[in-house]
């Protein structure tokens, strides 16, 4: 076997590992702003915090979406993955327990 096949198969090998969806982090609080993304009837919520960072709502209803939009809010839950591979701006958050800031 080449070197080359040997990297091949060497890296082959060590791709389910890299795409692994990584665990749910610890229990974590965010604060911002809910907006709706999407359209009926695929509406989501995205909390936009202060630092620019975007995290997709899981766990909330459409009728709370729709009461929470474009509110102030502390969410208390866990974060997950990226939504999508490769996607480091938008990521899951559990919802918990939520309260509207103003």
């Amino acid at each position: 076997m080449t070197w080359h096949k040997f990297l091949l198969a060497g890296l082959v090998a060590l791709l389910p590992v890299a795409c692994a969806t990584p665990p749910e982090t610890s229990p974590r609080e965010l604060r911002g702003q809910i907006v709706l993304q999407g359209n009926a009837p695929h509406v989501e919520g995205v909390l936009h915090d202060a630092a620019g960072r975007q995290w997709r709502l899981e766990g909330l209803t459409r009728e709370q979406l729709g009461a929470l939009q474009q509110r102030d809010v502390r969410v208390l839950g866990t974060s997950g993955a990226p939504v999508a591979a490769g996607t480091l701006s938008l990521r899951r958050f559990r919802v918990e327990r939520i309260e509207v800031l103003r």
